[in-house]
């Protein structure tokens, strides 16, 4: 409930908080929501449900709409908000509907509908799911990706400007390091914060190339370098256990936001 307040000799006015859903909340209906349900390519789903027909390509532009009635208790899950200035006629939150519905026809199907018919649904509550971004930027090395170009050589200092101090072996003299640990940060709406440690342990194979790679020279030559050919990676907490290993830059990716969002419900 919010709370009254008094001013002068004026009559008590209710005050309230409003909320404006992001991206991934969900709100379960209190009621029967009754909307219109637009002949649209992304209602297709429901419009099949609702009238046996499929969408028809060839009616772009036609403007119709049926009604539909989605059950009280369905949770929605807001999937994408549209509103632009001028534009206020193409307003619009486009929808999941969450396993679980009453209808299990329609569960999981994905929809729109107008602002003006949102504004008038009765909700129980709503659940704000925080979306935050992981940033795997730092524990990023493609294969084939020169050693020395993201840091893992262990080189020594050069005068850039005196050839003399230019080594003449190729490079599989200098040693390469085999194993460093990053820091996965989360970006969330108060700024950057760790939560996962990275542990990659790499494998190299010197390859002959044209191009050099080091300093001052202006003419091409050919040289070895070590190229990276597998990378292997552990996920750790802050506290270093082991949270799983992989070989894929892919999995680790999906595999950490996958933990991440199950951290952030439970906490």
């Amino acid at each position: 409930m919010g709370q009254t307040y008094r001013q002068s000799n004026e009559r008590p006015v209710m005050s309230y908080r409003i909320q404006i859903p992001d991206v991934g909340d969900k709100i379960q209906l209190a009621k029967d929501w009754k909307f219109k349900l637009f002949h649209e390519y992304r209602n297709e789903d429901l419009w099949k449900i609702q009238t046996g027909e499929e969408y028809n390509w060839k009616a772009y532009g036609e403007i119709k709409f049926v009604d539909f009635v989605i059950p009280a208790q369905t949770v929605l899950t807001i999937d994408r908000v549209y509103i632009r200035k001028g534009l206020k006629n193409f307003s619009s939150v486009s929808f999941i509907i969450g396993a679980g519905c009453p209808n299990k026809e329609i569960e999981k199907k994905r929809f729109w509908a107008k602002l003006e018919d949102v504004n008038t649904i009765e909700a129980n509550n709503m659940k704000v799911c925080k979306v935050y971004t992981l940033d795997f930027w730092p524990v990023n090395f493609p294969i084939n990706c020169r050693a020395r170009d993201r840091g893992l050589m262990k080189l020594p200092d050069y005068d850039v400007h005196n050839p003399k101090t230019f080594p003449e072996e190729d490079d599989t003299k200098f040693d390469a390091i085999h194993f460093i640990e990053k820091q996965i940060c989360a970006q969330e709406p108060d700024g950057s914060k760790p939560v996962f440690n990275v542990g990659i342990d790499f494998l190299f194979e010197d390859k002959l190339t044209d191009k050099h790679p080091t300093h001052g020279y202006w003419f091409p030559r050919k040289v070895w370098i070590k190229c990276i050919i597998h990378t292997h990676y552990t996920l750790k907490d802050l506290n270093g256990k082991t949270l799983f290993e992989t070989d894929s830059f892919e999995t680790l990716k999906r595999k950490g936001r996958e933990i991440y969002k199950a951290q952030c419900e439970n906490s």
